[in-house]
């Protein structure tokens, strides 16, 4: 058998000790030591702080094993901002083709949600992998209401040709039943025909579960307005004017038909007008779009919960603006109304504007449109009197608001139809201001910056 020199065999054995028994020793000791330097978790902030273009803070940095990671809490703050965009507890990714990152807690503003729309794309394309999957425990909504979801499941990734989708899951409750419908919530490219160009389509769902009007009140024009404790169930569909680039500015077009209950009605009317509905209602938008902050069509119902009133001043308004008018059984308020307009109002005419009428029954139709406003009766109602084609509210048996009609129209078709008024009349209402002007507050400026532009 062929031997080697004894030198030879010393060399093979040097060299085999280093490569299979010092090399590996000193590589395992240096990773070891590289993490867990002091300088480690300020480094591994640095270097996302500098990818994602947030301060971020992190604590119990750790690397167990290569490719992953685990850090007891994450605070990521913009650059220009004193408070945290997102709070996050008890992280562990996992890096590889799939980024995996399961989180214990998020916490975030309701009103950081638009910019972390913006920024999602942006900050998808920093990062490495094609695919992440992500798995968070418990969110946590704060301002004005806290919000909590559970099991948030969410996957993020890009096909073939570059271009972005997002689905993500979440439930209401920490234990759902086993036949609970999680919120959806998705974005996609989408053409609305063949051939024409994409753009980015965001879809929630809420599948039946209540979720709180503060939740949508930075993504829905006028949804601030309502109401922290009322919850909205249905579909909201938001539309770019181009696909997403990160922090540039986006045109959005959105879509909403669903319901929110509980809705306080004294918050429709604004707090200074003298007129006043109070109770708690439930507003049903068969058509709700808008561009920006701007409403295009805005359709749905009102109905009142029982216990629902308003106040003579409310009726008197809507008679001056609306061209509602006063139910025949109550002659007293017809009479105040007339002596109001004429500036001959009495102390006993001022007692009648601010007495309250506890409702039977509050119902309306509306459609805005840049064709203006039509309020009609609910035809959904039963237990109307006798002339409820222009019923909209009743008081103790009778009709107490009627709808204003539009005489050629009814005239013509033998039934009653509602006229169709220009939005300045429901700016008036509003502020309960002189039937000849516009009003300039800054409640009805904020009502017109919402409106459809008129044709």
């Amino acid at each position: 058998m062929f031997a080697f020199h004894e030198t030879t065999r010393k060399r093979i054995c040097r060299t085999g000790f280093f490569a299979l028994c010092l090399a590996p020793t000193c590589a395992t000791a240096a990773w070891i030591v590289d993490h867990h330097l002091p300088w480690r978790q300020s480094a591994a902030a640095r270097r996302l702080s500098d990818r994602y273009y947030l301060q971020v803070q992190l604590a119990d940095y750790r690397e167990p094993r290569p490719n992953f990671l685990r850090t007891a809490s994450a605070t990521l703050t913009a650059p220009d901002a004193t408070a945290p965009l997102l709070k996050l507890t008890g992280i562990e990714t996992h890096r590889g083709e799939t980024l995996a990152l399961s989180i214990d807690e998020l916490v975030l503003s309701v009103a950081d949600l638009p910019a972390l729309a913006e920024q999602l794309e942006w900050s998808f394309q920093r990062t490495d992998a094609r695919r992440i999957y992500l798995l968070v425990k418990q969110v946590t909504l704060t301002a004005p209401v806290i919000t909590q979801l559970h099991q948030l499941q969410a996957t993020i990734e890009r096909d073939a040709a570059g271009k972005l989708g997002f689905r993500l899951i979440a439930h209401t409750t920490a234990t759902p039943a086993a036949d609970a419908k999680p919120l959806r919530l998705s974005l996609e490219p989408r053409a609305a025909s063949e051939g024409a160009p994409e753009h980015a389509v965001v879809e929630l769902d809420t599948q039946q579960n209540g979720l709180p009007a503060s939740v949508l009140a930075p993504l829905v024009p006028g949804a601030a307005a309502l109401n922290n404790t009322a919850t909205f169930t249905g579909r909201v569909t938001w539309t770019s004017s181009h696909s997403l680039s990160g922090p540039t500015t986006l045109a959005w077009e959105g879509d909403l038909r669903g319901k929110f209950t509980g809705v306080d009605l004294s918050r429709l009317i604004p707090q200074p007008s003298s007129h006043k509905l109070q109770g708690t209602a439930t507003l049903d938008l068969t058509v709700c779009r808008w561009r920006d902050a701007r409403f295009t069509h805005l359709a749905g119902t009102l109905v009142a919960n029982s216990g629902a009133q308003l106040n003579g001043a409310f009726l008197f308004a809507a008679r001056t603006f609306l061209g509602c008018g006063i139910g025949v059984e109550f002659k007293e308020l017809q009479s105040a109304y007339d002596r109001f307009v004429n500036r001959q109002a009495t102390e006993a005419d001022a007692a009648l504007r601010t007495e309250f009428h506890h409702l039977d029954r509050f119902a309306c139709e509306f459609d805005l449109s840049d064709q203006g406003i039509v309020i009609a009766p609910s035809v959904s109602q039963e237990d109307a009197p006798a002339e409820a084609g222009a019923v909209l509210a009743v008081a103790d048996g009778h009709s107490l608001l009627l709808a204003a009609p539009d005489h050629q129209a009814s005239a013509k078709s033998g039934v009653f139809t509602p006229v169709r008024l220009p939005a300045a009349s429901w700016l008036q209402f509003m502020a309960n201001s002189t039937p000849h002007w516009l009003p300039f507050t800054p409640e009805a400026i904020e009502t017109a910056r919402r409106l459809p532009r008129p044709e």
